[in-house]
């Protein structure tokens, strides 16, 4: 083969390998450009799922407390005990299109506003703190990622949500009648049920607010004297919650002796 020859050959390899890596540095920089938008996409879709993750969170928080509400009486005399008991805390996991994720969530009475940022939107009206009602403090915790791998995604959203329960104000009743009624029967002349029927019918006319709660006594005689204890109870109907109306009883007790 003469030298023309072997310099066409060599010139045309070059130009065949030179044809090889431009297409290849072409389909490099194509093939990238997919995966950063797949990789972005799949970003926005777990930044989105995560924002609906903290609303069910929040929801979820919410009805635990409504629950818990709805099924136990406060004592108005002691309501810290109560208010402690309200907080929770749930784990959950799955996976959703594609999306594993785990999500972590507690709440607590919240008697400061702790909690800040957006609520939400369908839980709009029970966002923020409102003072006098069951504040809620909500904290929740997601971790993402896609099949297993990348891209990872996590927030951790802090909320202070309410209830719109008129916790203050009833407690703040509450006492207001277990000292009127504990003035009523604190002069009883005989120590028997007639005469703390009268004491309490003489209260009523005399305080209007014993109209608001259910009211009763007792009185028995012990050797130092009369023993009385009193009870009073009421149970706000109607009150609106995440998971629909419900129900919240409030009461209070004391006892004395003459």
């Amino acid at each position: 083969m003469g030298r023309r020859a072997v310099a066409a050959t060599l010139v045309s390899f070059l130009v065949f390998t030179s044809l090889l890596l431009a297409n290849s540095a072409l389909y490099s920089a194509e093939n990238s450009s997919l995966g950063a938008a797949v990789l972005s996409a799949t970003q926005v879709r777990e930044h989105e799922y995560g924002q609906i993750l903290v609303g069910l969170s929040e929801y979820g928080s919410l009805a635990k407390v409504q629950d818990y509400l709805q099924s136990n009486t406060l004592d108005c005399t002691s309501p810290q005990t109560y208010l402690d008991s309200l907080a929770g805390s749930e784990h959950g996991a799955g996976m959703v299109e594609g999306i594993g994720y785990a999500a972590d969530a507690s709440w607590s009475y919240d008697a400061a506003a702790a909690g800040s940022g957006a609520v939400t939107p369908f839980l709009s009206q029970f966002g923020g703190y409102v003072f006098g009602e069951i504040n809620v403090f909500v904290i929740t915790s997601i971790e993402e990622n896609f099949e297993g791998a990348l891209p990872s995604y996590s927030i951790q959203d802090v909320e202070t949500l309410h209830l719109p329960v008129p916790l203050a104000s009833t407690i703040s009743l509450c006492l207001t009648i277990l000292s009127d009624l504990r003035g009523a029967l604190s002069s009883l002349p005989h120590c028997n049920s007639s005469e703390v029927d009268a004491a309490i019918s003489v209260a009523r006319s005399s305080y209007s607010v014993l109209d608001t709660f259910t009211v009763s006594a007792s009185a028995s005689p012990v050797a130092s004297g009369c023993e009385v204890e009193y009870w009073v109870t009421t149970t706000l109907r109607g009150l609106e919650g995440v998971s629909g109306t419900f129900q919240w009883t409030v009461s209070g007790a004391g006892s004395f002796e003459t």
